[in-house]
Formats: C-alpha cells, sequence, structure tokens
C-alpha cells in the first residue's frame, strides 16, 4: 500500500538491526521517537515488531507480510469471537447468528482494518 515505503522500507526500527525493544516502544509506527515535534503520534509497536521478525526471516519478501497479517488478522477475528461470545453469554446462540459470530464477522470485514 502507499504506506508501506514508510512503515516498512524506510523505518530504522524494522530495517536496521540496531533497532532495540525499547526503540519498538518509543517509537512511532513510521520510527520517529514518539516524543519528537514532527511525529504523527501513531503508536502501534506490536505491528511493528511484526513487520522486523518479517523483515528478519525474509527481508522485504512481500508474501510473507501478506501470509503473518492474514493469520495474526484471522486469529484476533476468533478470538474476538470467542470473547464476545462469552460477555453476550451466548446471545443469540453459537452459530452464525450468534453475537459473537457476528461481531467477530463484523471485525474482520470493517475497512479499517
Amino acid at each position: 500500500s502507499f504506506d508501506d515505503n514508510f512503515a516498512v522500507v524506510n523505518n530504522p526500527d524494522v530495517t536496521e538491526g540496531t533497532a532495540t525493544l525499547t526503540d519498538l516502544f518509543s517509537h512511532d509506527f513510521w520510527g520517529r521517537d514518539i516524543m519528537d515535534p514532527l511525529s504523527h503520534k501513531s503508536w502501534r509497536p506490536l505491528t511493528t515488531l511484526t513487520f522486523r521478525w518479517n523483515f528478519l526471516l525474509t527481508e522485504l519478501g512481500v508474501r510473507s507480510y501478506h501470509i503473518v497479517n492474514l493469520v495474526l488478522h484471522t486469529a484476533t477475528a476468533l478470538a474476538l469471537q470467542v470473547f464476545a461470545h462469552r460477555i453476550s453469554d451466548g446471545f443469540g446462540g453459537g452459530g452464525l447468528l450468534g453475537c459473537g459470530t457476528i461481531a467477530a464477522c463484523l471485525f474482520a470485514v470493517h475497512p479499517v482494518q
């Protein structure tokens, strides 16, 4: 996408071996110190960490980024389904019309994701 060059390719937290775990948690999504006035303040350290792991495994192999993203998104949607089913006391049942399933499906396909 349009931000891949900034979020991955040109992000020192992803591509440089000198970035520490502390850097990942104190920098914004683009690799800039979160306290810097020019920072966008978009703090997503776990996403940056997955980018870093992908880079260590395949450098800029696009396919691995897509596969990891799909696996993590699916796992998150399934975890949400279980969570929503439990907190709604199974409202609507556990099938396709259950609260948990509907919430997970909306999460999975929402364009913000």
